[in-house]
């Protein structure tokens, strides 16, 4: 609401790309890298008169399962937690950054239960929004989310050998909505950390590779990064050009990168994968239980422990057929005092995930047309994350790209944090660091809307901002000049207006100027942009 001093104002809207978070400039001695994941995390941690390196857990791991274990009254983070995964699924939620600032409905929460959890987020009437139910106590994804990070507080600390750090830098996936950017800040908000600044994961592993080149000429780099629940392609320009450090220094030559396009599957990751291991298993499991048994209605399915011991197959499974053709599988007395002894060959696993590997690839296309480019305007192609250590997946994409060679120059599970951390020091005042130019883009439009107070059907002081398909269409009227609104009928006074289009350009700031002599509904909104098409399902 905008109150007027007078019977006219003139009011000046600054609006400024909330996509990633204005960095909060900061004079610490440590700033962690943080790529959160969907269930593994990892922290790297720049500090005084130290390299930048990824810290190592309790467990001297250098990734840390998201996950936390209630048990007894205490809690239980990373291998603890996992190891005693088996014989306590219902006390161990997992995967809750999946489920940050997303209702019930939101393809990514729903598709969770495929992927054969053991506690799955419902809806909380209380709250209003989705919880985690575990053992009689309700735990919001927030709040689960800010209890991870607090462990990689402490498990920086102790690596440090210093205070827990506050300082940190965020990564979010490329498809992350400012709902789902603004959740992730409440739970790093409750975990009593100050976020300098969120970067997209690509963004942070292009800035990782980035931070040694110096290219002469203007090369075209495709990141294509598969995750544990999702998948990512960028395409990334990397040049160089003069820059001063200050007004009188000499210019000198550094490097810079700049995000051309990017597509993604937001529902196709490596756990994916491992769920087809699953419901194989499970198949051939029941056949030979209820052939055993003389029945013929018997489903390990309908038992949490039997299931949760088949995820953790499924992924050494998959772990081991990415070096081997075949691997013996048993798990004793896995359901009604029944093992499981099978064989999986990769060339099973292969057939098995035919359908996901086609659409492994799609984000590739969705990234080159959004960047206005063909496969002959890229130079290279860097494999990151997780998913990507699958044969058959290399292959495809390797198809997909005119038999290409692969790139793996840096660490595919560690770059995202690494990138993270040295963006961190970027902007710090305590570092002074080599400095690499950077210029990401927001793929999804966003308008604003001003309306007469009293014809906004109270719909809050801000009404709904960022919000999405599920609230009222934002009325469409033409933006016309003031003088001509001036001697208009008031009851119908509306503005609307796209500030920014879809992929636009980070880090700009435009500024809407209007006067009227009435309070004023100011909405910003994602709907409202006629044409938004990379924005996400259930948003």
């Amino acid at each position: 609401k905008l109150k007027s001093t007078s019977m006219r104002f003139t009011a000046a809207i600054t609006a400024a790309l909330l996509c990633a978070s204005v960095p909060q400039y900061a004079s610490a001695k440590a700033i962690m890298g943080i790529d959160l994941g969907s269930f593994f995390m990892k922290v790297a941690l720049v500090q005084r008169n130290s390299p930048l390196e990824i810290v190592t857990n309790l467990h001297s791991k250098r990734k840390t399962e998201q996950m936390v274990l209630f048990d007894q009254g205490s809690r239980f983070y990373g291998a603890d937690a996992s190891s005693l995964l088996g014989r306590k699924p219902q006390l161990t939620p997992s995967g809750m950054s999946v489920c940050l600032g997303r209702d019930e409905n939101h393809p990514n929460v729903k598709v969770l239960e495929s992927l054969h959890h053991p506690i799955t987020p419902t809806f909380n009437e209380t709250r209003k929004g989705l919880c985690f139910e575990v053992a009689k106590a309700s735990y919001t994804p927030e709040e689960l989310v800010a209890m991870v990070l607090n462990h990689a507080k402490e498990i920086s600390g102790d690596f440090g050998e210093m205070p827990p750090p506050r300082d940190c830098v965020l990564t979010v996936p490329s498809f992350a909505t400012q709902h789902e950017r603004s959740a992730l800040l409440d739970s790093a908000e409750l975990a009593n950390l100050n976020v300098l600044s969120l970067i997209e994961e690509n963004t942070a592993a292009g800035l990782q590779y980035g931070m040694d080149r110096i290219d002469e000429e203007p090369i075209n780099v495709m990141f294509y990064n598969m995750g544990a629940t999702s998948t990512q392609v960028s395409i990334m320009t990397y040049l160089s050009y003069e820059r001063k450090d200050s007004k009188y220094s000499k210019a000198k030559t550094v490097g810079g990168f700049e995000v051309k396009g990017k597509g993604w599957d937001s529902t196709l990751g490596g756990d994916i994968f491992s769920a087809v291991l699953v419901d194989y298993m499970v198949e051939e499991f029941n056949t030979a239980l209820n052939k055993a048994r003389g029945t013929t209605d018997k489903d390990v399915r309908s038992n949490l422990r039997a299931m949760t011991k088949l995820r953790i197959q499924a992924n050494k499974v998959k772990q081991v057929l990415s070096a081997n053709s075949d691997i013996p599988v048993y798990i004793d007395a896995l359901f009604d005092d029944m093992p499981l002894s099978t064989h999986i060959s990769r060339a099973k696993f292969e057939e098995l995930s035919h359908d996901l590997l086609k659409r492994a690839v799609v984000p590739i296309q969705k990234a080159l047309d959004s960047a206005n480019m063909t496969l002959a305007d890229i130079n290279s192609i860097e494999m990151i994350g997780g998913g990507m250590r699958v044969p058959s997946l290399q292959a495809e994409v390797k198809k997909s790209m005119g038999d290409m060679t692969l790139g793996m120059h840096i660490n595919s599970d560690e770059s995202m944090a690494l990138g993270a951390a040295f963006h961190g020091a970027n902007v710090s005042t305590s570092f002074r660091v080599r400095h690499v130019g950077m210029a990401d883009m927001n793929p999804f439009g966003i308008a604003i809307e001003l309306q007469n107070l009293e014809e906004a059907k109270k719909k809050g002081i801000f009404g709904k901002i960022f919000g999405g398909n599920k609230g009222d269409k934002a009325k469409k009227a033409e933006t016309k000049d003031d003088d001509e609104k001036d001697g208009e009928d008031e009851e119908e006074w509306s503005k609307n207006a796209v500030i920014f289009k879809p992929l636009a350009r980070m880090g700009v700031t435009k500024t809407i100027a209007f006067s009227h002599d009435r309070d004023v509904h100011l909405s910003i909104d994602y709907s409202a942009v006629e044409n938004n098409p990379y924005l996400p399902e259930g948003t």
